[in-house]
């Protein structure tokens, strides 16, 4: 099977995304890791 440029560039942004949003995800976690056990305080 042969792949066409079609079906990298697919595959090329199916990583970037993924990639973009763990980035995203890891920044916001780093600061506030300790909000990730007590849930930022909140109850409500």
């Amino acid at each position: 099977m042969q792949l066409t440029w079609i079906d990298w560039t697919v595959i090329v942004v199916y990583f970037a995304l993924n990639l973009a949003v763990g980035l995203y995800c890891w920044r916001n976690t780093a600061k506030r890791a300790g909000d990730f056990f007590v849930f930022g305080r909140n109850v409500a």
